[in-house]
């Protein structure tokens, strides 16, 4: 007799005391450097970081601002990535995405809200690259979860397509009530 084993269910991640479903948003956790090869995935102070096609950079924090210093933006928009995840987005809900940030030249950013690769990656909030400048900068958008809810969805900086550096601090997602 064989048994199925079933994996157990996670819960879903609630978000922080002030609403934040972005843990460690303002980078305040430690300060580290991380680098990563092609095609890896490393996981620091809840922030997962990956270098994709052709992209090769070095992430720093330090007192509270991540430092990404983009040797190479590689072939696509997530050539140069991090991301947190698992994000509890609730279908029909709405959200709000904010973050300071600021580039050593004019740059495209292009922020996604959306599903791993069970969701087919899915952009949920469709939200177009934007422009970053070298003054610091709040940016924010909002959006209405479109899908089924999503249990790990995930927040993306998408940082390829470009070797200028980008600083940023101060990250939040609350939902929008």
């Amino acid at each position: 007799v064989t048994e199925k084993v079933v994996a157990e269910k996670v819960p879903a991640r609630e978000p922080l005391a002030d609403g934040n479903y972005i843990y460690n948003g303002d980078f305040n956790a430690s300060d580290f450097t991380v680098e990563v090869a092609e095609n890896e995935n490393k996981v620091v102070d809840q922030w997962t970081f990956f270098q994709g096609p052709a992209g090769k950079a070095m992430y720093q924090v330090t007192d509270g601002v991540m430092h990404v210093q983009i040797d190479k933006g590689g072939d696509m928009d997530y050539s140069v990535q991090f991301f947190q995840t698992p994000i509890l987005l609730k279908k029909g809900s709405s959200y709000k995405v904010t973050f300071d940030v600021k580039a050593e030249g004019e740059r495209p950013l292009k922020i996604k809200v959306g599903g791993d690769g069970d969701r087919g990656w899915v952009d949920y909030a469709s939200e177009p690259p934007m422009t970053v400048n070298t003054e610091w900068e709040t940016k924010s958008f909002q959006f209405t979860m479109p899908e089924d809810t999503d249990e790990k969805a995930r927040l993306e900086f998408n940082m390829g397509l470009d070797d200028q550096d980008l600083w940023i601090k101060n990250v939040r997602l609350v939902e929008d009530k």
